[in-house]
Parts: C-alpha cells; sequence; structure tokens
C-alpha cells in the first residue's frame, strides 16, 4: 500500500466525518475495513469549523481521523491542542494550509484529485470497489458519473446487485435527507444504517424514515423556491429565507433556472442562531466567483464554490454587510480594498 494506515487498527480513533453520503459511506468504509470500534462524529451541518464547545466530546483518543470534510487547518490545530490527539485528514477535497494535520490525500494517476472520498479510501487501503464507494460516486457527482472513465466499474457493481444508476441517485437523495432536515443523530445513525444495507443494498430504497424526511424536505424546497419575497435588481435577483432545513441551494438552484441571464442570491437567515447562510449562483454571463469568494475568506468566512458559485456561512452581525458587497460585486465587478 502506498499509505499505510494499519497502525489505526489498534488504537483509539473518533472519525470526523462529513454529513453527506460520501462523508457517510467514507465513515462505513474505514470502520469496516480500518476500525469497527471507531466512533463517529460530525460537525454541526452547514459549518465546516468544529466548534470549541465541541472539543470537549472529542478528547480521549489517540487519533482524530477527519473523512470527507474541509475543515481550516487553524481550526484543526486548536483541536489537537485540546484535545491532545494526533489529527489525520484523508480527504479528497483540496487543502491550502497543512500545518497542524497529517494530510494522506494523494491524486489519481491522470493527476485529479479523487472523485469521491470514498474512492480515495480505496485507494489507500488498495481495496477494490464496492457499493459505498459507488453511493460515495454518485452523491458527489450525481448522475455525471456515467460520463467519467471509471462508469464501467461502476456499472460493474450496479449489475451485481441489479439497480439502476437512477435507483443508486435516489438512493443518495435518501440518506442525504437526514442533514437536509439538520439532524445531526440521524446523520450519525446513517452510518450503520448503510453498513446494514451493504448486501442488500436496494433495501435502502424502502428505508421508511428516510423517505420521509426526504418527501418533508421536498415539500420545504418547493413552498421556498416561489417567487414570493423575491426582489430583483438590474443584473440579480435576491430571496431570504427562514428555514432550518439545509436547502438553500436547491432552492438557489430552482430560483436560478427560472430567471436566466440574472444573478440569483438566496440568504437563509433561519438555519443557525449563529450565522446566515449566502448562496449565489450565476447563469447570466461570465464572471469569476473565485475573487467573491476569496474576499469572503480573506475576512475569516467559511466559503467556497466555483466559478459561477459561491456558498457562505456568515455571522448574523456582518451579513447584510457582505450582502451589499456582493451585490455591488455582481453590478460593476468591484470589492473592497483588499481583494484578492
Amino acid at each position: 500500500m502506498e499509505h499505510d494506515i494499519s497502525f489505526l487498527m489498534d488504537s483509539d480513533v473518533m472519525v470526523v466525518g462529513h454529513w453527506d453520503t460520501d462523508g457517510i459511506c467514507s465513515t462505513a468504509k474505514f470502520k469496516l475495513y480500518v476500525n469497527n470500534s471507531a466512533e463517529f462524529y460530525t460537525p454541526p451541518i452547514g459549518s465546516y469549523t468544529i466548534p470549541t464547545d465541541d472539543f470537549r466530546h472529542l478528547k480521549g483518543h489517540d487519533y482524530l481521523v477527519v473523512l470527507d470534510i474541509a475543515v481550516r487547518d487553524d481550526n484543526l490545530g486548536e483541536l489537537a491542542e485540546a484535545t491532545g490527539s494526533q489529527i489525520i485528514v484523508i480527504d479528497h477535497h483540496f487543502h491550502m494550509s497543512r500545518r497542524n494535520a497529517l494530510y494522506i490525500d494523494p491524486p489519481m494517476e491522470s493527476g485529479e484529485r479523487f472523485y469521491s472520498n470514498t474512492l480515495l479510501i480505496d485507494h489507500i487501503l488498495n481495496r477494490k470497489m464496492d457499493i459505498l464507494t459507488v453511493l460515495g460516486l454518485v452523491g458527489d457527482i450525481g448522475m455525471g458519473i456515467g460520463d467519467k472513465p471509471i462508469y464501467t466499474e461502476v456499472s460493474r457493481i450496479l449489475d451485481m446487485y441489479g439497480l439502476s444508476l437512477e435507483d443508486v441517485y435516489r438512493m443518495v437523495l435518501l440518506i442525504d435527507s437526514n442533514h437536509i432536515i439538520n439532524d445531526r443523530d440521524a446523520v450519525k445513525k446513517a452510518v450503520d444504517k448503510v453498513i446494514q444495507y451493504m448486501d442488500d443494498p436496494r433495501g435502502i430504497l424502502g428505508e421508511r424514515e428516510w423517505i420521509n424526511r426526504y418527501d418533508e424536505a421536498i415539500r420545504e424546497v418547493e413552498r421556498l423556491s416561489g417567487d414570493d419575497g423575491i426582489i430583483r435588481g438590474d443584473k440579480w435577483v435576491y430571496k431570504e429565507l427562514d428555514s432550518s432545513y439545509y436547502i438553500i441551494s436547491r432552492v438557489g438552484r430552482r430560483i436560478s433556472s427560472r430567471y436566466r441571464g440574472l444573478v440569483t442570491i438566496v440568504v437563509n437567515r433561519g438555519f443557525s442562531p449563529e450565522y446566515d447562510q449566502v448562496y449565489i449562483r450565476s447563469n447570466a454571463y461570465a464572471m469569476d466567483m473565485y475573487r467573491l469568494i476569496n474576499y469572503a475568506l480573506s475576512r475569516g468566512y467559511v466559503a467556497g464554490g466555483k466559478d459561477t458559485v459561491m456558498g457562505a456561512i456568515i455571522p448574523k452581525n456582518e451579513a447584510d454587510e457582505f450582502i451589499s458587497i456582493a451585490k455591488t460585486f455582481i453590478e460593476n465587478g468591484v470589492l473592497p480594498p483588499g481583494d484578492m
């Protein structure tokens, strides 16, 4: 093996994992093939920072293994100091700062980052793909996995279980329903559930609790995606939500599909008492959203995205200022001094 993590088998380990399907299935893989006794912790949903109040829950372990979640390196440094544990990051996301943990994240032979964290774990453990790998891949890439060279192997695994790609996509939606309704306990239980369904993954499609959660989340998305409350500017449309659900990107995509030629700004005021979620999506024209992302990062916010989409977590007392700055950026491409 290129990266030997066998020493984790005999150690006291806590997994710090992402709340989505790829994170849940990565944690399941870790428990199955590395350390079945490892406990699982996921940060507050929507936040990529481990709160200092939670540090006490993470004490007493030899290693904290971070899977599929891009926690800031400075936050990991604080965590290591507070817990005395060594931190190992196994994550297919890009990490610029890498001082406070051991990062195990090699690229694929092509030089690209691994499509999913489940696939990265297979590489590290020198294991063949399985249904958990496929769930992670579809969770992160969606139906687009059918266009990737790796789909030949994915298709082989689907045939083993008599599943279609559409079946697996539906499974991902059901697993993700646990974090969409903002239920951390349900996310934790989902790890054991996907292990339970490994031999008969079709059973996920009949998991009644997940079906009910998914249906509830879809009703909330549909309720909030209408034109009520929309404010329209020359180059943007703006809508505020008040929801405890993790649905801002889904609502944003639906609104954006109706307002072609404009930039969609959605703000969820109700997700957290400490911060607001901001989602901005452009289908209007080529614009470098990375400038706005880097500006948000320079202010110390959690932010990410790509050239046409950004998501950010902004403290409530600073959200209105940031939204105003974002609108000005969309209108004329200008950011305050210090633009990165």
